[in-house]
């Protein structure tokens, strides 16, 4: 049942994605020559100050967040991020168990590596100890003197609950927001049978379907203790059975 609900829930979120892509036809931005591109450290502390705030990185315990964003291969795939028009997104994840990352602190001074701190250029699911900031380019590239507002869009996941995470984004957020800007489009209130309504009934099924699934994992879950009074009684019935 629970493989039936992720097989569903997958194909609605590709009819959803193939949905908008076909709607979103409208804004292109190109590299002119006069662009200026952010510099490299400038970016990289938005970045951090993000990562302070979104991940609940405290001040007093920024020694390992330092690490992240001092190191060659983090600042790599921060400048790809930069210059390069086919790389979309950063993905910075941060271990939330407390007694895993005091253990790692010995560790991570001795091979100099980050084992609290994660930064990726693609999207994972990582393990439910995880807490997940994604940062996505609306552009080609991230262009100094612009707002990053303008040029950003962040997401965060918390990967101890994935699909409840995803549900309530589904129906809390994106639905009603699109539902909001549909009825702009129509001030009457008819949409006809056009890409944002096949769009619109998506969104509705993948809420469902997410609820299903949500619903699915918490009763697998799910275990019934016998009460010891139960247990007493069942086994008193047994006895005057057998006797």
């Amino acid at each position: 049942m629970c493989t039936m609900n992720l097989i569903c829930v997958s194909t609605k979120i590709s009819e959803f994605a193939d949905a908008c892509k076909s709607s979103a036809s409208s804004i292109r931005t190109s590299q002119t020559s006069d662009t200026q591109l952010v510099a490299l450290e400038t970016f990289a502390g938005y970045l951090k100050s993000i990562c302070t705030l979104i991940l609940d990185s405290k001040d007093t315990n920024t020694s390992d967040l330092d690490r992240l964003f001092s190191n060659r291969l983090s600042l790599e795939s921060i400048r790809s991020f930069i210059t390069d028009p086919r790389c979309r997104l950063l993905l910075i994840s941060k271990k939330t168990t407390v007694q895993d990352t005091l253990m790692n602190q010995l560790e991570t001074n001795r091979n100099n590596e980050n084992d609290v701190y994660r930064l990726l250029m693609e999207v994972h699911y990582i393990n439910p100890e995880m807490i997940t900031l994604i940062v996505f380019k609306r552009g080609q590239f991230i262009e100094n003197g612009k707002d990053y507002a303008a040029q950003l869009q962040i997401l965060s996941f918390i990967d101890s609950s994935p699909c409840q995470t995803l549900h309530v984004y589904i129906s809390q957020v994106i639905k009603p927001y699109f539902e909001s800007y549909v009825r702009q489009l129509d001030k009457n209130g008819h949409v006809e049978q056009t890409i944002e309504q096949i769009i619109q009934n998506n969104l509705m099924e993948l809420e469902t379907n997410f609820n299903h699934l949500e619903q699915s994992n918490k009763m697998a879950k799910l275990t019934v203790a016998i009460h010891s009074i139960s247990t007493h009684v069942g086994k008193e019935c047994d006895e005057e059975n057998l006797s």
